[in-house]
């Protein structure tokens, strides 16, 4: 799966109509940067400078909108994680190299961290209930650790290794005060590879 595929959004039929799309989404983000999941369609509205309804029908509402947003932003984490997914060097030592990245980028992004607080009362549950963004990122990953597995790389099976790095991933990004970014990538470097795979 190319990384931009986290991102694909539903296409329309003219050009027009998908340059409106586009300024309506690029709105979307920089509100979302600005006011989380506090955005509102008028708040869109008047940044892409159309009516709410404009909004709405190319969006399909303000909680599809919330999704599509939050697809592209973590899209660009996804971009970040897969240069150095795809770098050289063992497997061992790029999966924490791309984890660490993937929560440096996610804490430097104000906007995205709130969503996994605890705190938040309408975070990331209510924007992925079906984890769909979740879904994405692990059809992203899968190939790497299939790779891997082929290789003999792997202690556990791909499947497994992917879900306890989610694991791991949004436990350093629910508590973010636990450990700074370098600590976070010391402790990815020392422990997921041996963990994870056969030395």
């Amino acid at each position: 799966m190319a990384a931009d595929g986290i991102t694909a959004a539903p296409a329309t039929g003219n050009r027009r109509g998908a340059a409106t799309r586009r300024r309506i989404l690029d709105a979307a983000d920089a509100c979302f940067e600005r006011d989380g999941l506090d955005l509102t369609l008028d708040q869109v509205a008047r940044e892409a400078g159309t009516t709410r309804m404009t909004v709405h029908r190319h969006t399909g509402g303000r909680e599809a909108l919330v999704r599509q947003v939050t697809l592209r932003a973590f899209g660009g984490v996804v971009a970040e994680v897969a240069v150095v997914l795809d770098g050289d060097g063992p497997f061992a030592e790029r999966l924490p190299a791309a984890m660490a990245e993937a929560v440096r980028r996610i804490r430097s992004t104000p906007h995205l961290l709130a969503l996994l607080a605890p705190s938040n009362t309408s975070g990331w549950w209510d924007v992925d209930p079906d984890e769909r963004v979740l879904g994405d990122v692990r059809t992203f990953v899968r190939p790497y650790f299939d790779q891997a597995a082929a290789r003999g790389e792997l202690r556990e099976d791909a499947a497994r290794s992917v879900e306890w790095v989610m694991h791991q991933l949004l436990l350093y990004l629910a508590l973010p005060h636990v450990a700074d970014d370098a600590l976070v990538a010391d402790e990815l470097r020392r422990f997921v590879g041996p963990a994870l795979v056969v030395d």
